[in-house]
């Protein structure tokens, strides 16, 4: 079979290697050739050490993009750099080639603090290192003189330090308790303070010295301190307290003390508590609200001292003066014959509030055109004391980079709650709150300023200062809304977002903000607020389906399908809030795929989520399912091919503080090394049902075989001879890592408490497969119970609940039963509220588990794995997968495998894939073998030969052969077609099963017009006539799902199709073929 790949672009262009570089260490690569064209696929290697080249890596870069060009027409190799803040070099030639065999890792270049060397070590190319030469050593030593001040406890640090020539080190010089003081540096460091900087330009081992110099202490003019005990600043109706501490040694001369200390007014209640020490006077003058003191201290060998401290009281007119537009600061100034001290107390008024934002960066509005929103909100300072910002009336204001004359005034009255343009959510609660949508691309500069209820602007206090800075590579994006997910927690745990906990004076909403902004920043992420950035209108999620709809679509094309210029950076959505915060896209039921009209019919309870799933609105003749997959692709309209660009998880609490402790939660990493790790699984035994005339038992559904031909091969694979095949329903006497244990009703009548409780608690990772709603799980001996068994071990039995997962051990939970992902809103008629409450994602949530799990009917198929078993299949692999480091890796990897074996255009598929769902945050970590590096390099290298740019049409022909196909046979004789280590297999539903071929082609990263034609194919007759198996969907409640296969047209209907796929390193096209 041979297929000519057209498209507007010429011929094979320069070979580019784009490489991510983390922290500057270079990456070894691994090049493999494939086919009649070199396709280059970098893996990372361990470095190796090869003779004398061998040297320690060095970091010559920060992090950011490499880009290598082999340039075939002008012979020549060039680099280019590019930072993580889009900061870029030009391409600089690096050498020259020798032909189109030329590897482009023989490149050699100069980096800034040394010569990278690129060594191949195989003439073909497979193998390369990358070494960097270490730049230039030097060191520098710390000594004391004279010896005697070494002797009596002087001191100087490091005693030794090393680092490139020239660069410098912090060295410190300590004076003993008495008779030496320090004098100066010399040699390797200068000047007369006691830390100053060393250089460092002495080879190694031949040092540079830095040596402090100490003189005694009765060469000294005098040794003198003045240390305030207050802090620095007091807030309104706080006493201002503090003491000055004086002293003077000289064993020859005495010293005239003059104190001079105005402290802030006006109406500043003066309460008497003026104290002074021996050898000076101090008098206090309400009028000009000053205290002087005067002295004089006589000549001492051992030292003399004194003190002088003062109390008052501070009110909320401290903050302004009648003469200046600003507080007074209360500086004493300070004299000792002749030596000045000052500032020595600082008293000024400080107002108790601090300026924070939602998000730590924003994304400008040149790369986001609807502008990001920012709520600013204040909080006490930590030091504040309680009801402390409650004690003055004052208002508080946001200036921008400066401009004072344009003051923005924060709100604090709950304003917010009903209208969209406010921002304050709770009134008088210290918390004032402001929208701020930066405008350009540039670091913004926030000042808060306070100044006294009712009164003009000026004069005002300057409280504290914030940055906000513009992203350039978002790694993760927060969904959020700020006023639902408030008034969420407010409705499922009343007054919960306004309590405050811990009794730090935050309320615990806040707290919660702030934990956001924390987990976005330690991901280089930003938070959107949905409500400010991707609505058209102050929508009402109560009001209808077509409103609810209206903001599931708004979200895709007003924000993801906006973040697409950032498809290099951006991995991962993690959503938080329920369906009533950041609603699911409501996704219509494909015509072909089971109605959810029937789910909970009767038990909507005026539950939003319930009544959208169940509604035929607009044309869903068979209802809605409820998906954040649309959030996690650039498209605007639902794929037929729904592939994500991005990871998406979702979580959601009932109070603040769960969600605070979530954050900290799932950013724990998972353990999934086989050693370090157990894993388990429950699975029903297969189901039979007698056949239409009531002859014979025909499969229902065939759990049993499922589940042994997808997941326990996956199983076995990780866990080697520490899979458990047999285990009894009471489970083993203590588990144990390395082992994977499998509660199987072939073999087990497991069930609720003694089998699913004791793995929940005892495993890291689990597999359910058996019946469900978003209630329960069916065990085994329930099964058996409901089918009238007489057995003594399955009597009393129940269902799997919430119950069975409290206080586990799992982190990571997968299930292919009907609606076990499914979650809703919490408002209902009914008061326990059970929808919400009682629900299995609700009980993993609480337990802080990676939760993967269809929000719709489970499907799959008894002889061919399909559906939801094949994306449990592919996520479990990616769990395990050495490159793969955060859940949300695996839940991408599993999407694109799905649709990469040939699946994801049939209705059923399109079903399966949009109601499947990760519930957790797709940053957490899995750890294995592999680095964050690693990865990152994997996932933003391209080492393919591109086309270049379009000036002409091109083709370029491929050839699939199939050299001979496996035949197997069911027990009715039906024949399946496999081809052995090249494909899978697809199908219409109720079609016959067939093989399928699928190869991935990179293109140009500007194509168009791409077509993929059948040029010519060479096929050959199989002996005699069979009947083949076909594709049977297998509903997961229901079971087999009845239907026709329509044979009136050619089956199947094209022996060839394609699809483009956008990728991170540019397109490429998916090309299946059906040789059959």
């Amino acid at each position: 079979m041979i297929a000519n790949i057209n498209s507007d672009s010429v011929r094979p262009s320069p070979l580019r290697v784009v490489q991510w570089i983390s922290g500057g260490a270079m990456q070894g690569r691994r090049i493999v050739e494939a086919s009649s064209t070199p396709v280059y696929r970098p893996q990372a290697i361990s470095m190796v050490a090869m003779g004398s080249t061998s040297m320690p890596p060095h970091a010559t870069r920060g992090n950011g993009f490499e880009y290598l060009v082999v340039d075939y027409d002008t012979h020549e190799k060039k680099a280019r750099y590019t930072d993580e803040n889009g900061n870029r070099t030009d391409y600089i030639p690096v050498g020259a080639t020798t032909g189109e065999s030329t590897d482009i890792i023989g490149i050699d270049r100069s980096g800034s603090n040394g010569t990278v060397l690129e060594r191949v070590y195989n003439p073909s190319g497979l193998y390369a290192e990358y070494i960097t030469e270490t730049p230039k050593q030097c060191c520098l030593r710390t000594s004391v003189s004279p010896a005697e001040a070494a002797a009596a406890g002087a001191s100087a640090t490091p005693s030794y330090a090393s680092g490139p020539c020239g660069s410098q080190v912090y060295v410190s010089a300590t004076e003993p308790d008495e008779n030496w003081v320090f004098l100066n540096w010399s040699g390797a460091a200068s000047g007369s303070n006691l830390v100053t900087n060393g250089t460092m330009n002495g080879r190694i081992p031949n040092c540079s010295i830095a040596t402090a110099n100490f003189e005694p202490e009765s060469e000294s003019s005098g040794v003198k301190t003045a240390n305030p005990a207050s802090p620095d600043g007091v807030y309104p109706q706080d006493p201002i307290a503090y003491r000055l501490d004086l002293s003077w040694k000289n064993p020859v001369e005495d010293a005239i003390i003059q104190i001079t200390d105005p402290y802030p007014w006006p109406r500043v209640e003066y309460s008497g508590g003026l104290q002074w020490g021996p050898y000076i006077n101090c008098q206090h003058n309400a009028t000009n609200h000053r205290v002087a003191c005067s002295g004089n201290f006589p000549a001492s060998a051992e030292g003399v001292s004194t003190y002088v401290s003062f109390d008052t009281a501070a009110t909320c007119d401290i903050y302004t003066t009648e003469n200046s537009n600003g507080p007074v600061r209360n500086t004493a100034a300070i004299q000792i014959d002749g030596f000045n001290f000052g500032p020595s107390a600082n008293t000024e008024v400080k107002a108790p509030f601090l300026l924070k934002a939602s998000t730590p960066k924003f994304i400008p509005q040149a790369n986001f055109s609807r502008g990001h929103t920012v709520l600013l909100y204040t909080v006490p300072k930590p030091e504040d004391k309680p009801g402390c910002c409650t004690n003055c009336d004052l208002d508080v204001y946001v200036v921008v980079d400066g401009d004072t004359a344009n003051p923005r005034k924060m709100t604090d009255d709950a304003s917010g709650l009903n209208n969209r343009a406010n921002a304050d959510f709770f009134a008088n609660d210290c918390h004032h709150s402001l929208w701020f949508e930066p405008t350009d691309n540039k670091t913004y500069q926030l000042d808060l300023y306070v100044v006294k209820r009712g009164d003009d602007f000026e004069p005002y206090y300057l409280a504290d200062t914030l940055t906000l800075k513009p992203t350039t590579r978002p790694e993760v994006a927060v969904y959020t809304d700020l006023r639902e997910l408030f008034k969420e927690f407010h409705e499922i745990t009343p007054n919960s977002p306004s309590n405050d906990a811990n009794g730090n004076c935050v309320r615990d909403y806040y707290e919660a903000v702030e934990a956001m902004y924390n987990y976005a920043d330690r991901h280089d992420g930003v938070v959107l607020d949905v409500r400010q950035d991707a609505y058209s209108a102050d929508h009402d999620y109560y009001a209808n389906i077509a409103t609810r709809r209206k903001m599931g679509q708004e979200i895709d094309t007003n924000i993801t399908a906006n973040l697409q210029g950032f498809k290099l950076s951006l991995f991962d959505i993690a959503v938080i809030g329920d369906d009533a915060v950041v609603p699911y896209y409501r996704v219509q039921v494909p015509t072909g795929a089971f109605s959810e009209t029937g789910y909970l019919r009767n038990n909507a309870d005026a539950n939003p989520t319930v009544l959208d799933t169940q509604s035929t609105a607009d044309g869903a003749n068979k209802g809605y399912l409820m998906s954040d997959l649309p959030y996690a692709t650039y498209e605007t309209d639902l794929p037929n091919h729904p592939t994500p660009n991005i990871s998406i998880g979702r979580i959601f609490y009932d109070t603040p503080q769960k969600l605070i402790d979530a954050f900290t939660a799932y950013e724990s990493p998972i353990d999934v090394r086989a050693a370090r790790s157990r894993a388990s699984a429950i699975c029903l035994d297969n189901e039979w049902e007698l056949n239409a005339a009531g002859t014979a038992l025909v499969p229902h559904i065939l759990w049993d075989d499922i589940f042994e031909r997808a997941i326990r091969p996956v199983l076995q694979n990780r866990y080697g001879a520490g899979l458990q095949r047999t285990v009894p329903y009471t489970g083993p006497v203590a588990f144990q890592n390395g082992r994977a244990y499998l509660y199987r009703g072939a073999i087990t009548p497991w069930n609720a408490v003694t089998s699913t409780r004791r793995a929940a608690q005892n495993t890291h990772i689990m597999l359910f497969y058996s019946h469900a709603n978003q209630f329960v799980w069916t065990s085994e001996a329930r099964r058996l119970l409901n089918g009238g068994s007489t057995d003594p071990r399955v009597q009393g039995s129940r269902d799997i609940d919430r119950r069975e997962l409290a206080n586990v051990g799992l982190r990571i939970a997968m299930s292919t039963g009907c609606h076990s992902g499914y979650n809703t809103a919490y408002r209902q008629n009914n008061v326990n509220h059970r929808l919400y409450r009682n629900n299995i994602v609700r009980a993993m949530l609480d337990e802080h588990v990676a939760y993967y799990a269809p929000t719709v009917y489970g499907y799959g198929n008894n002889t061919t794995t399909s559906h939801h078993d094949k994306l449990i299949r592919e996520f479990l692999k990616g769990v395990f997968r050495r490159y793969y480091d955060t859940i949300g890796d695996a839940y991408y990897i599993a999407l694109r495998k799905y649709t990469s074996m040939g699946g994801g255009w049939a209705d059923l598929d399109k079903y399966a894939i949009y109601g499947m769902h990760l519930y957790g945050l797709p940053t957490q970590p899995l750890r294995q073998h592999a680095t964050l590096a690693e990865l990152r390099s994997a996932s933003t290298s391209s080492s393919v030969r591109r086309p270049t740019a379009p000036t002409a049409v091109a083709a370029f022909s491929e050839t699939i052969a199939v050299s001979n196909f496996a035949v197997a046979f069911d027990a009715e004789g039906r024949a399946v077609f496999d081809i052995p280590q090249q494909g899978g297999r697809t199908g219409e539903p109720f079609g016959p099963v067939l093989p399928a071929v699928v190869r991935t082609y990179a293109l140009p990263s500007d194509t168009a017009g791409v077509t993929v034609t059948l040029v010519a194919s060479q096929t050959h007759a199989y002996p005699g006539s069979i009947e083949m198996q076909t594709v049977e969907p297998i509903n997961f409640t229901f079971g087999p799902v009845s239907g026709a296969f329509d044979q009136t047209g050619l089956y199947p209907t094209s022996v060839l199709t394609y699809r483009l796929i956008s990728d991170v390193s540019g397109p490429l096209i998916e090309v299946t073929a059906i040789p059959l």
